[in-house]
């Protein structure tokens, strides 16, 4: 499966030919051509898209790595990157997924254009009076900045939820590996961890990045607004974006 592996640039910083790595590249991608040849059809995203994300940005230019949790549940949405819902290619699009949306709403929000309250309907309305760009272009406007958007488990089985720890445990040594990957090639990134599952991997990166390292932002999964709200304590108008795009200097919307 020649297509499902990752750009050669990520691959040379992965460690597979170093004596003092454990991690051995070409042994991980047979453990996921089997782990994939287990039930191929159910596997989300299809096999040529696992690695999708690391086509998109260089290693050498991540300047935040935002994590979520797993793909969306759907071929159809689901394209490597996570958060990207490949179904949404307008903002009027109609998708079952709801972390786009509130995502977009969450930015609406730290520009004062919107609290918690506004309908999605209205917020349409305001995307469209604002000019903002399609969903293809508004995540190709992350990537292009070295907004590295990278899911917890690159992969998930829709047939087999009972195996969803699995694909967890068998993405956490690649992830390890990812994070030493960034650190030899001198990067400093900003890490953005989204929910619990996210979460679980603050104490790779401090092994990684050092016990005091400070760019780290942690918040709720966006899959339903009241989790973003949580930490506002209740104010409506919060955005996590206000401190990540204070934090990070770059330009998210």
């Amino acid at each position: 499966m020649d297509n499902v592996r990752l750009p050669e640039k990520w691959e040379r910083i992965l460690g597979s030919d170093s004596e003092n790595s454990k991690f051995n590249l070409s042994d991980f991608y047979l453990k996921i051509e089997g782990l994939v040849a287990e039930n191929e059809s159910s596997i989300i995203p299809r096999p040529d898209l696992i690695y999708n994300v690391f086509r998109k940005v260089e290693p050498q230019n991540v300047k935040v790595v935002l994590y979520g949790e797993d793909p969306y549940p759907r071929r159809t949405s689901a394209n490597g990157v996570a958060f990207w819902d490949e179904e949404v290619v307008c903002w009027e699009s109609k998708t079952s997924g709801n972390s786009l949306r509130n995502i977009i709403k969450a930015l609406l929000i730290h520009k004062g254009w919107a609290s918690y309250e506004t309908p999605v309907t209205e917020c349409r309305g305001i995307i469209r009076d604002k000019k903002v760009a399609s969903p293809p272009e508004f995540f190709e406007n992350w990537l292009s900045q070295g907004i590295l958007l990278l899911n917890t488990s690159l992969t998930l089985s829709v047939d087999e939820n009972r195996k969803m720890k699995k694909h967890f445990s068998q993405w956490r040594e690649f992830q390890f590996e990812v994070l030493k990957g960034l650190h030899s090639c001198g990067q400093k990134p900003w890490f953005i961890l989204w929910g619990n599952k996210a979460q679980a991997l603050k104490p790779m990166i401090t092994d990684v990045f050092g016990s005091e390292y400070e760019k780290i932002i942690e918040g709720e999964h966006p899959t339903f607004q009241y989790q973003f709200l949580r930490k506002s304590g209740g104010d409506k108008h919060y955005s996590p974006f206000t401190e990540i795009i204070d934090k990070t200097g770059l330009s998210w919307l």
